[in-house]
């Protein structure tokens, strides 16, 4: 791997942006820069956060970010069509080329909202990596939260209704991000989305849930404690109440001591204290 200089590295994105109209072109000049800059000691040093289905490459931000900026001003420029290219990209199935896709979409104008909500839906499906999760979750929604965020809550709760984990962790992703950024101050309405996921939650679920969790208790811990509170009324199921205890550490004081007697009351109905 050559050594990173910015302006070299700019020269070669802006050469390979000129292909953006190009989506085949554009996918294997990609390839092709992604070899070259190759971080191979990375890749086989086996510190990942999980086995990885997708091929990647463990480029260096930089080189990345540069990509990212001289594609957009392509995609940004008038009479642009980036959707071949963004769904080329994405059809690549390696995590370079996917993040750079949602990176693209997540900056499409409104009047793509469309079919920004149609690619979430269809990525999240074929998504099998929590590495990816950021990418659909956070980078292709963010025009969409900036500018329209009520326009996410009905995608959210189609992705939550699936019986699919990679959907509902989707889902849950982009919840996470409208309750962390403001984008929404009707929590009670992000609250309702949440109720059917809590009841009897799988438990390969629930490290998704615990984020959103600890987010409403970051921007509303009276909120996030009552519901917490009615969930573990509705349902003494054992992930409900693992989801409940995990969210004591994140509470403070009060509402620790509040949903600690909650979850004692529980123990002592079920024989479990």
């Amino acid at each position: 791997m050559p050594s990173v200089q910015l302006d070299r590295i700019r020269v070669e994105s802006q050469s390979i942006a000129a292909l953006f109209l190009k989506p085949e072109r554009l996918v294997r000049s990609l390839d092709l820069h992604f070899e070259k800059y190759e971080n191979r000691a990375k890749r086989q040093s086996g510190k990942r956060r999980s086995a990885l289905l997708l091929k990647y490459y463990e480029v260096p931000r930089p080189v990345i970010r540069e990509l990212q900026r001289e594609l957009l001003t392509q995609q940004q420029d008038e009479g642009a069509k980036p959707l071949p290219s963004i769904d080329a990209l994405w059809e690549r199935a390696t995590r370079e080329h996917r993040e750079i896709a949602a990176y693209l979409l997540g900056q499409l104008p409104v009047s793509n909202f469309r079919n920004v909500r149609a690619r979430i839906r269809t990525w999240a499906q074929d998504n099998q990596e929590d590495v990816m999760l950021d990418a659909i979750g956070l980078m292709a929604t963010q025009q969409m939260r900036d500018l329209a965020p009520l326009e996410l809550q009905p995608l959210s709760k189609r992705l939550l209704r699936s019986g699919e984990l990679n959907q509902r962790a989707a889902g849950l992703r982009i919840l996470k991000a409208l309750i962390d950024e403001g984008s929404m101050t009707d929590l009670p309405a992000i609250m309702d989305l949440l109720v059917p996921v809590y009841r009897r939650p799988r438990k390969n679920l629930r490290p998704y849930l615990l984020e959103v969790l600890e987010s409403l208790i970051v921007r509303s811990p009276g909120e996030a404690l009552y519901f917490t509170q009615q969930r573990l009324s509705e349902s003494s199921d054992k992930n409900t109440i693992w989801l409940a205890t995990q969210g004591l550490k994140a509470f403070g004081p009060h509402e620790s001591a509040l949903l600690n007697e909650s979850l004692t009351e529980i123990g002592t109905r079920t024989g479990k204290s």
